[in-house]
C-alpha cells in the first residue's frame, strides 16, 4: 500500500518506500499533503548542548551535531546585553530551552529553529 510517485525519469516507487529508504538514511522528507504525514520524519530531539556569540550571530550547538545560528537583533536583550551577560546562560531540563538569569530572558529551542518574522515582531 502508499502512493506511487513518478520521478523525473519516468520511474516510479511507493511512497512507503520512499519513506522508509528516508527514514533509515537520516533524511527530511517535504509532504505537500496533510493526509500523507504518518510515517514522515519530523525532528523532534534538537537538544541544545552550548551556546556561542559572535558580534551579529548566537550559535547554539546541538547534541547531534548540527549548529542552529540566529541573528541577535531579533533578540534586543540579548543583542544589548554584555559579554558577560550573555555567556551567563543556563540549558534548561532536557536541552530544550536557554535561560540568562542576568537578563531574564528564555528561549525556546523549537523557537529559534522556527525563526522569528521580523516584520510582525
Amino acid at each position: 500500500m502508499g502512493i506511487a510517485v513518478t520521478s523525473s525519469d519516468g520511474s516510479r516507487a511507493s511512497w512507503l518506500r520512499i519513506g522508509s529508504f528516508c527514514l533509515k538514511h537520516g533524511m527530511n522528507m517535504l509532504v505537500a499533503n496533510k493526509n500523507l504525514t504518518a510515517g514522515v520524519y519530523m525532528p523532534t530531539s534538537a537538544i541544545a548542548t552550548a551556546v556561542e556569540f559572535d558580534d551579529a550571530m548566537m550559535h547554539v550547538a546541538l547534541a547531534d551535531g548540527r549548529i542552529l545560528s540566529v541573528p541577535l537583533v531579533w533578540f534586543a536583550s540579548l543583542s544589548q546585553a554584555t559579554k558577560a551577560e550573555r555567556e551567563n546562560y543556563e540549558i534548561g531540563p532536557a536541552g530544550i530551552g536557554i535561560h540568562w538569569p542576568d537578563l531574564d530572558e528564555d528561549l525556546s529551542i523549537a523557537g529559534l529553529m522556527a525563526g522569528v518574522d521580523v516584520v510582525a515582531a
